[in-house]
């Protein structure tokens, strides 16, 4: 069985919904963080929701961030004053640039539409900011630049292999035509037609070339790629290999100044080529200039990457059951360890605030929804039994199970595994869905 989930059908949508200024940033204090047609919702009821609901799920995500920030203090590395601000504030103007042409009210009606608010878009970049700006910093001391980085910036600014080759070029296309109604053993006679029909073509132009005729006047009248017809066959831009594939790239390397190709095949036709001129510039003349650059930019994503893997590596989360316990508030026994984290115990109250942080105003009308149902059957004294709910999760578990893990549940442990949750973790947050969807199927008979 799949779950139904009928809360749009039950029309549940709160009229009066607000999110208050707190939120989510102060969710772990107590106070009201929101109020749902009007009746304010208390952060402790929204923190308990979302570590049912989120706890398993992010656990193993908040564990990474905790293991950086952990070995950040150890080497007493610390972000710059507004470093995390600083680049939100790039993100979004790039992202404001880039999609909506500069209006950043059409960026706000983007986070509207997918239920964020600017400041609570914010908060949640923030959160997911900050392990991974440590870690850059990490990964900038001591930081050795990889000798790769060095190579492909030497053949960006100086041409592959350091070699910066001005090219003049025409193209002679290849143009299949078969019948809609050929087989397919027409089509491939038909295609190898074509293509001999084109290397005989281009074998001529060629020859026309070498023997001394203008390229600029052959490739204005036989180039079928637009921009060297016009040229004459002169490319302007400067040879660089992607796109190209790798037997037409080693055949333009391969070719001494003044010389012309022979044929060679890519982007949908046979190219000659002559190369016009050619500088050369060795790695060694150039390297502490590049390397001095690289070290200015500072680390690259994969650098990075590297980095928080190496930290990170091996984690072992633990879930222990007080991190579900309902009622009281997320900070009941201040401090009291909701989940370990290799071993280290780690307050419930300092995942829950992390959640609120990161997670928080993306599922807050997941929440709002919740709420207006549980409150709609109260009316209606209805209720959802413990039995009924097992009797739904034990069916849907077996249905998922045997859909997606081949019958094997230890299949399905070992994926939980892999992902840093736990069976009972995941039962908690079905538990939920679960007596959700019980309540809208006996609401709707109700009504």
């Amino acid at each position: 069985m799949q779950p139904v989930f009928l809360l749009a059908a039950l029309a549940l949508v709160p009229q009066q919904f607000e999110r208050l200024p707190q939120a989510p940033a102060e969710l772990a204090r107590s106070g009201a963080v929101m109020t749902i047609d009007g009746v304010p919702v208390s952060g402790d009821e929204y923190g308990l929701w979302l570590l049912d609901m989120q706890g398993s799920r992010q656990a193993k995500h908040f564990a990474e961030r905790f293991l950086v920030e952990k070995a950040a203090r150890a080497q007493g590395v610390e972000l710059a004053p507004g470093a995390v601000d600083a680049r939100i504030d790039t993100e979004v103007e790039a992202r404001v640039q880039g999609a909506f042409s500069g209006k950043r009210e059409e960026w706000l009606d983007e986070l509207a539409r997918t239920g964020w608010s600017e400041s609570g878009n914010r908060e949640h970049r923030r959160a997911e900011l900050e392990p991974r700006l440590l870690a850059e910093e990490l990964t900038r001391r001591d930081r050795t630049v990889p000798e790769e980085l060095v190579v492909r910036d030497w053949e960006l600014f100086h041409g592959p292999q350091g070699r910066e080759l001005t090219l003049s070029a025409l193209r002679i296309d290849v143009a299949v035509e078969s019948p809609d109604e050929a087989s397919s053993d027409q089509r491939d006679i038909d295609r190898r037609r074509a293509f001999a029909k084109s290397l005989a073509r281009a074998l001529d132009v060629r020859e026309r070339a070498v023997a001394g005729e203008d390229f600029a006047a052959l490739a204005r009248e036989c180039s079928g790629e637009p921009e060297t017809r016009e040229s004459g066959g002169r490319i302007r831009a400067k040879f660089r290999p992607p796109g190209w594939g790798a037997t037409f790239v080693e055949g333009v390397l391969a070719l001494p100044e003044g010389s012309i190709s022979m044929p060679m095949y890519a982007q949908g036709g046979y190219w000659i080529v002559r190369v016009e001129s050619v500088v050369e510039t060795p790695l060694e003349s150039v390297r502490e200039e590049l390397t001095r650059r690289l070290v200015e930019l500072g680390p690259e994503d994969f650098e990075v990457a590297a980095t928080i893997e190496l930290i990170t590596a091996g984690v072992e989360v633990e879930l222990l059951p007080q991190l579900f316990e309902s009622g009281g508030s997320v900070e009941r026994k201040l401090g009291e360890p909701g989940l370990r984290i290799n071993g280290l115990p780690v307050a419930r109250e300092e995942f829950a605030l992390w959640l609120a942080r990161a997670r928080g105003e993306h599922y807050v009308r997941d929440f709002a929804e919740h709420v207006l149902v549980e409150r709609r059957a109260r009316e209606l004294g209805l209720g959802a039994s413990e039995a009924e709910i097992a009797a739904r999760m034990d069916e849907f578990q077996q249905h998922m199970i045997t859909q997606s893990y081949k019958g094997s549940r230890e299949a399905w442990l070992t994926y939980m595994r892999a992902t840093g949750r736990d069976e009972a973790g995941w039962r908690r947050e079905w538990q939920r869905r679960m007596r959700i969807e019980v309540l809208c199927e006996k609401i709707l008979k109700a009504e």
